[in-house]
């Protein structure tokens, strides 16, 4: 049946563990780790997961590390089509969340928690998901629908037709088939709340959807899911979020907050004091000075409260860029500007926090130019000689871009992770000709089909960046190793042909 052959799996890396991330976490096996068999089943499998259906086909379904076949292995799974490490532990779930445009098919996780929800209490409320290699698009309506009794699916694997509390604001596609994506929000519960059910429960011409692959196993919209929870606000930290400083040009556009989803009572104000928007999480501002904003948010009788600031570009200049690249010990930025008038200098500030800064260079301007100028500045050996910077996270630069007449603004900050967080990058991909490394201190990289057959290998003498070609090679998934000076062996996957 063409259903049997659209197999979303979980896959197993790493050893058990049964605890939440979270104390207090409600959500039983929250990241599917425990198990009955070690052959592909259904997500029942997964106790005490189910799917709220009784057909099989239309079923969520399971897979783990002891199981070597291709169709159902680690890391490798649908015949060879979907390379995926889990985000945590040793186990994921697989589900479609739209297959076929007009069949309103779904299938759906369900669990039932710990405890049954209070009434009036918050709950924060968060899952993962990413989307798989071989379906053919993204889509939104991912959420988290909480209910007292089971919910039931209805007919052939049909869509359960709801309104899920838990959506992301602004309900995006999320399209991403490299870094597991959060789904979060705070849930007020009414009383008696007993069961989750993860899905997409709005039908098909009410989806919205992006096209992002080849369609390899089937017209199909398919997610695989990692660590649910479901957490009382009252027994976790929890913090407002109204974004990181940042700076626009006159006339631009920018979004302020997160994408925290749920209800949730917030009011943002203006540097003046006015109320300007109420119960989201986020907007879009357009301001025509610099000004700060301020967020309240009321978790259930607990405020907290943050701030931002959104620096306004009103000088005679327009910054095109601004880049920010860690070279051994140093970090060299590098910008562009364009239609400089009466243009002074740009001092070149640093941060360990991103919010206290400290001047460390200064570039002279070209002063008065209608053409693009380019401008660069070393931040030399900085790793090595200052103690406090070699220990931090991340560090932090902006310009201070200063006129003549002594105004002045700041670009938009640039982060340097610093840490083994520091993440490579590989690019692009999906890829058709080269492809290309970045990272730090590279020594080898190792291309290898899905069976494990070596195709590309080199080996280089400790550089930020490596490239190779995969023109040659047959359209699919491949899996990149890549080794650094420190012996650190980072895994990629790599589709090629589309």
């Amino acid at each position: 049946m063409l259903f049997s052959r659209l197999i979303f799996i979980i896959m197993v890396i790493g050893s058990l563990s049964t605890s939440g991330q979270y104390n207090h976490n409600l959500v039983p096996n929250y990241s599917f780790e425990t198990h009955l068999s070690c052959k592909p089943e259904i997500i029942s499998t997964a106790v005490p997961w189910q799917s709220p259906t009784s057909l099989k086909n239309y079923s969520a379904e399971y897979a783990n590390s002891c199981d070597t076949n291709k169709c159902c292995g680690v890391p490798v799974n649908v015949n060879g089509f979907n390379y995926q490490m889990a985000r945590t532990g040793e186990a994921y779930v697989g589900l479609y969340f739209m297959f076929e445009f007009g069949w309103n098919v779904r299938n759906y996780a369900q669990v039932k928690l710990n405890d049954s929800l209070v009434a009036g209490k918050c709950y924060y409320t968060e899952f993962f998901v990413v989307l798989t290699d071989d379906g053919e698009f993204g889509v939104n309506n991912i959420g988290l629908l909480f209910s007292k009794t089971a919910v039931h699916q209805p007919g052939q694997g049909h869509v359960i037709i709801a309104n899920p509390q838990i959506l992301n604001f602004g309900n995006p596609v999320i399209k991403d088939t490299m870094n597991w994506t959060k789904v979060s929000g705070i849930f007020t519960a009414q009383g008696g709340e007993k069961y989750i059910t993860i899905g997409n429960f709005k039908s098909d011409s009410n989806t919205d959807t992006i096209h992002t692959n080849f369609p390899i196993a089937g017209h199909a919209g398919g997610y695989f899911l990692d660590d649910v929870s479901v957490v009382p606000v009252d027994s976790m930290k929890i913090k407002a979020e109204a974004g990181r400083d940042t700076s626009i040009s006159l006339g631009d556009t920018v979004f302020i907050g997160t994408i925290l989803g749920g209800q949730i009572n917030t009011s943002w104000y203006n540097s003046m004091g006015q109320l300007i928007a109420s119960n989201v999480p986020g907007l879009k501002v357009s301001p025509n000075q610099t000004t700060f904003y301020v967020l309240v948010q009321n978790f259930c009788g607990r405020l907290r409260r943050d701030t931002i600031t959104v620096f306004v570009n009103t000088l005679p200049l327009s910054l095109l860029n601004l880049s920010a690249k860690k070279e051994a010990d140093n970090v060299m930025l590098s910008w562009k500007t364009a239609n400089e008038e009466n243009t002074s200098h740009f001092i070149i500030q640093r941060s360990t926090n991103s919010i206290s800064y400290t001047n460390v260079g200064r570039v002279q301007a070209a002063g008065n130019s209608n053409t693009v100028q380019s401008y660069t500045y070393v931040d030399a050996a900085i790793l090595s000689v200052n103690r406090q910077l070699s220990t931090a996270n991340s560090i932090y630069y902006r310009l201070q871009m200063v006129d003549k007449d002594g105004k002045f603004n700041y670009s938009p900050i640039e982060k340097i992770r610093l840490t083994n967080t520091e993440r490579l990058k590989v690019f692009p991909n999906p890829a058709k000709d080269k492809v290309y490394v970045v990272g730090t201190g590279i020594t080898s990289i190792l291309l290898s089909d899905l069976s494990g057959r070596a195709l590309i290998s080199q080996q280089l003498s400790s550089v930020a960046t490596a490239v190779f070609n995969v023109s040659e090679l047959c359209k699919g998934v491949y899996v990149l190793q890549v080794t650094n000076d420190k012996g650190k062996l980072e895994c990629r996957k790599v589709v090629v042909g589309w």
